[in-house]
């Protein structure tokens, strides 16, 4: 009889619980404008931008970290993806080495002569 008791006890409490660990975990991103973002952040983007725009931005929020998401278009096509922390230091970056296809070759069919 004890353990079903105590079963139960650790049934019910991981029910309970589960709400808060998922809530825990969870992250809340959403785009962003260049001018809403801080001003150290911008210039970070700004200085590393060699040329390329800024296709994606994101603010990411987890727990009380926030961070900034940030998908450059590279002069040569590259996408690359930096993480900048709210202080503006580069947390991660990497260029992926994708280039984005321009080309409507891929829609089938004959081309024109």
């Amino acid at each position: 009889m004890k353990i079903k008791t105590v079963v139960w006890s650790g049934v019910v409490a991981g029910v309970l619980a589960f709400p808060a660990l998922v809530e825990a975990g969870a992250k809340d991103v959403s785009p962003v404008a260049m001018k809403d973002v801080p001003a150290v952040v911008q210039k970070t983007i700004s200085s590393n931008l060699k040329g390329g725009a800024v296709t994606e931005l994101d603010k990411e929020t987890d727990g009380t970290v926030v961070s900034y998401n940030v998908n450059v278009k590279g002069t040569e096509g590259m996408i690359s993806k930096l993480n900048i922390a709210a202080d503006g230091s580069i947390m991660t970056g990497k260029g992926k080495g994708e280039e984005e296809d321009d080309d409507d070759d891929d829609k089938g069919g004959k081309k024109d002569d």
